[in-house]
């Protein structure tokens, strides 16, 4: 179920509206601490990656969309249920990038996330409990995947 869909065309400003939302949601859902602050860490290293490196070019401007949706049991706040994994995506049109050391990969962009990285996606692996990147069309995809 998505919880929302958010562009920002500032994604530098955007920042602390995104993290007063995921927050609330946070608080609602009964996200357990340590899940939303991991979702929180690792969004906000997403989006600091793009600002700086993505679009480091046109000052850190350009649009960022945000997608945070959660998996079947956290659909409400009165049951009380133990919440679902929650899954977010991070796009930029931002150049591409190779998480490689040495910008080749014979087992493709998600295989490499398993080699030896800045420190970034070091940050977001121990994080999160899945992490995917994929390019399309000129359009960045990372996505994260947290489990209470």
């Amino acid at each position: 179920m998505v919880l929302f869909d958010l562009t920002m065309h500032d994604a530098e400003a955007g920042l602390t509206g995104l993290n007063r939302r995921l927050e609330a949601l946070g608080a609602h859902y009964r996200w357990p601490a340590r899940s939303l602050g991991a979702l929180q860490v690792g969004l906000d290293e997403c989006i600091s990656n793009i600002i700086e490196h993505g679009y480091g070019a046109t000052g850190g401007r350009g649009p960022v969309r945000v997608v945070v949706a959660v998996s079947g049991g956290a659909t409400g706040k009165a049951s009380g249920a133990q919440a679902g994994a929650i899954f977010a995506r991070v796009e930029d049109w931002g150049p591409g990038f190779d998480p490689t050391p040495v910008g080749a990969c014979s087992g493709g962009l998600n295989a490499s996330l398993n080699a030896p990285l800045g420190q970034g996606l070091r940050l977001l692996r121990h994080l999160c409990s899945g992490l995917r990147y994929r390019r399309s069309r000129g359009c960045n995809r990372l996505s994260l995947q947290v489990t209470p």
